[in-house]
């Protein structure tokens, strides 16, 4: 339905036909046996949804409203009341200090237990990598962290030292591979750039296990978004600021809810959810769910 009668006949976004106007909803209602109504005004016509409501409730079922503040919807709004006023509470849960707080103390602990626990199986890929291939053991590379500050993080090599070039040689003869890249910043099948270990070591996700170093030095979280690199996010449009107020983690809930068959949007938005919906037990959720992916490899390659 349209404010006025210029409309009618028409069709909106979604193939949705304008059928009549506001003041004759009852009887519209009564036309289409409608027994449920969602209003969704323009911010322009904000101003009858009271009306709009008072004359849908005698005569219909249930009735939704819809606000107009876009996508932010999908992040776990929640109703309140301020004073005699409906208010909507958007969260914004790790981005407050108390929490943040409690979120570093118990991760710190936790990483200098693992990696103490942990010091043998370093050594063992230390020996596999030397015995391997040249090149050395760790692996850098600037990601984005806290406030779009970058800083370097810390993996076990699992490629070639020519790997740019193996991987530009490799897009010339695989289009399709190349498009893939683009999608999902990943090759999900043959990659010429991961050795023989490296391999291995990505399959158990191993090569992750040094950003525990990131954890202690206070660059990074056990738990967070995904450490984007900076050429990550050209060409993508606005991306949520909101990422880059915390600190990015080794793990996090897009590693358990898809991993590398995620595509890139998919990855923000699922971030963007759990900075927004951040629990203390959400983080101990994700680092159990973590160990079983880990096991069954869901999503690595």
């Amino acid at each position: 339905m349209s404010e006025k009668g210029g409309n009618i006949g028409q069709k909106l976004a979604g193939n949705i036909p304008v059928v009549g106007v506001l003041r004759d909803i009852r009887g519209l209602a009564a036309e289409h046996d409608a027994r449920d109504v969602v209003i969704a005004l323009s911010n322009n016509q904000q101003s009858e949804l009271v009306q709009v409501v008072k004359s849908c409730e005698l005569f219909i079922e249930t009735i939704k409203v819809v606000p107009s503040l876009g996508s932010v919807f999908a992040y776990g709004v929640q109703v309140d009341e301020l004073g005699d006023f409906l208010a909507l509470s958007v969260p914004r849960n790790l981005v407050k200090p108390w929490n943040a707080l409690l979120k570093k103390g118990f991760e710190f602990g936790l990483s200098l237990a693992l990696l103490l626990l942990l010091a043998p199986l370093f050594l063992i890929i230390v020996v596999i990598l030397k015995a391997d291939s040249r090149g050395p053991i760790f692996f850098s590379q600037k990601r984005l962290g806290l406030r779009r500050r970058p800083f370097k993080i810390f993996k076990f090599r699992s490629m070639h030292s020519n790997h740019e070039a193996r991987l530009k040689a490799h897009f010339r003869t695989h289009p399709e591979a190349e498009k893939e890249w683009e999608t999902y910043r990943k090759l999900r099948g043959y990659d010429p750039r991961v050795s023989r270990v490296g391999k291995w070591l990505r399959k158990w996700s191993l090569d992750e296990l040094p950003q525990l170093v990131n954890v202690l030095k206070g660059d990074m979280s056990l738990v967070g978004p995904r450490p984007y690199l900076s050429e990550e996010l050209d060409g993508i449009g606005l991306v949520p600021d909101i990422i880059f107020q915390v600190k990015p983690g080794l793990t996090g809930l897009w590693q358990v809810r898809g991993r590398n068959i995620l595509s890139f949007e998919e990855r923000l938005a699922i971030d963007e959810f759990y900075i927004r919906n951040w629990s203390f037990w959400l983080d101990v959720i994700i680092l159990f769910q973590t160990l079983k992916a880990l096991v069954r490899r869901e999503g690595a390659f």
